[in-house]
């Protein structure tokens, strides 16, 4: 077993806590495997990104969360513009659209004061001390305003 392949087991437990502290299993019983999926490619992130300044184990707890709810984000974003893109069990699976995906949380962006932050996190795919520093922000604040804004998205989705 390689070392990379020893932390994916060390830390898949915390794939479960997250998904369970969220309500997502039951929430989203079709996209179980998806959801375990991301938590699993989060620890790979979380390896390739470790600069042996932090705390192995935090930055992969924070990789993980973030990539499950972004994930969810996401998926809540594109049945918003395609009823058929399935959220419950039973649903047929359809494949996911990258060109579209983009375009829906592009256009949730545009609509909100803080796009050029958002674009940083949601679009190009930087964390939120990249997007802090890039913008002369505190971490802090990138981490609320992307809270808020999931927030407020989240909530127009029924």
């Amino acid at each position: 077993m390689t070392k990379l392949e020893h932390l994916i087991v060390k830390y898949e437990p915390i794939i479960y806590y997250h998904i369970h502290k969220m309500n997502l299993w039951k929430q989203f019983p079709a996209y179980r495997e998806d959801m375990l999926q991301e938590g699993r490619m989060a620890i790979v992130r979380a390896v390739e990104t470790y600069d042996n300044h932090d705390n192995i184990g935090a930055l992969i707890n924070r990789t993980i969360r973030n990539a499950i709810y972004d994930y969810v984000f996401k998926t809540m974003q594109l049945h918003l513009y395609n009823k058929n893109i399935p959220y419950v069990e039973g649903m047929a699976k359809v494949e996911f659209d990258v060109e579209l995906e983009a375009q829906v949380i592009r256009e949730a962006i545009d609509q909100d004061k803080n796009k050029i932050i958002l674009e940083d996190y949601f679009i190009k795919g930087m964390n939120q001390v990249e997007v802090a520093e890039r913008n002369d922000v505190s971490q802090q604040w990138v981490s609320t305003l992307v809270a808020k804004f999931r927030e407020k998205v989240m909530a127009t989705w029924d």
